[in-house]
């Protein structure tokens, strides 16, 4: 389970809304194409929104938060790609100071 911090804001009849939210999301990794497989692009799908206030249910669809959404998966895993490759720089220069 995936969280993403925003703001989201819609309009109503009545008034203007702005609320900081905490959307829960899930993300299916997609896969390359291969020659006998068209592949298939990561999906996203948002299962919660947690506001200070009731939120419309048309942003669970919404595709600018999807979007958002699946921006953010793609940073954390850049950043934890980023985090492995520099603890495995470290481990190796840790065993060639010891060598």
């Amino acid at each position: 389970m995936n969280a993403l911090r925003t703001t989201l804001v819609w309009d109503e009849p009545d008034a203007s809304h702005v609320a900081p939210v905490t959307v829960s999301y899930t993300v299916s990794p997609g896969y390359p194409a291969d020659m006998t497989d068209p592949g298939a692009s990561d999906t996203v799908e948002i299962t919660g929104i947690a506001a200070g206030r009731p939120v419309p249910d048309r942003f669970l669809h919404d595709p600018d938060l999807l979007a958002e959404c699946l921006a953010d998966w793609r940073d954390d895993q850049m950043r934890a790609a980023d985090d492995a490759a520099e603890q495995n720089r470290d481990d190796r220069n840790q065993w060639e100071r010891l060598a």
